[in-house]
């Protein structure tokens, strides 16, 4: 006899597998490894073409990343932008999904290949997710990746009487990727591609603890609170054409 004796036995009981803690939103800075739950791209109302990526740690933490990889219907629906020597330069969130297409799958072409699905998406109006018609890059989903986190202090914005988005003095906290890295060797984009060694990422890991933050409020206001949540973006037409 013990303890438990006489206590239900009956059905079956299914154990977890063993984890660590964890869940919720990334938040500190640092090395994290990361799974691709979705990714699909979509137009905004000024005619910016994006890829919204949802990433998913094994412990349960996730982050969004957005990233406008063309500029807006007012400056050409352009991966790039001219410098004042007027040469070509990729836009930084083009640079930045182009990488994590070059890491998943190989692919070197201008733009991911999408396919036309409708998954679940946070409605605002209907205040719930609803099944949302949009461009899924189907090549990323379930594929492994590591991203370089840092979290970043900033003022939050408002609109105005003028109806400009201006800064205010509450500020928010939220982490972004500053480069993604091949989840086996470490390498970027570049390195990967070149052949090279990878030297980022260990340097990334040297200079940084969980506790950095990059204060861009500095100078500008008294400390912050935490907290802030990106905005949902609108879904559009397919922003990749044929290849």
């Amino acid at each position: 006899m013990g303890l438990f004796t006489g206590l239900d036995a009956n059905g079956t009981v299914e154990v977890e597998e063993e984890k660590l803690g964890g869940g919720g939103y990334v938040k500190d800075t640092g090395s994290y490894d990361f799974v691709v739950e979705m990714a699909y791209g979509g137009v905004s109302a000024g005619g910016a073409y994006f890829i919204d990526v949802k990433l998913k740690t094994e412990d349960g933490q996730f982050m969004t990343v957005k990233e406008y990889i063309t500029s807006g219907t007012e400056k050409g629906v352009r991966p790039y932008y001219l410098d004042k020597d007027g040469k070509q330069k990729a836009l930084p969130g083009y640079s930045k999904m182009n990488a994590l297409d070059i890491l998943l799958t190989g692919n070197e072409a201008q733009y991911p290949a999408t396919e036309t699905k409708t998954i679940p998406l946070y409605n605002y109006d209907a205040e719930k997710e609803v099944p949302t018609q949009v461009e899924v890059v189907t090549g990323w989903i379930g594929k492994p990746i590591t991203g370089l986190v840092r979290c970043v202090r900033e003022f939050k914005k408002a609109k105005n009487d003028s109806g400009k988005w201006v800064e205010t003095t509450e500020t928010k906290d939220s982490a972004e990727v500053i480069h993604f890295v091949d989840s086996i060797t470490g390498q970027t984009r570049s390195e990967k591609m070149t052949g090279k060694e990878a030297t980022v990422k260990p340097q990334f890991d040297t200079k940084y603890d969980s506790n950095y933050v990059l204060d861009k409020t500095k100078g500008k206001g008294k400390a912050p609170a935490k907290g802030g949540a990106a905005a949902t973006p609108e879904v559009g037409e397919s922003p990749f054409g044929a290849k």
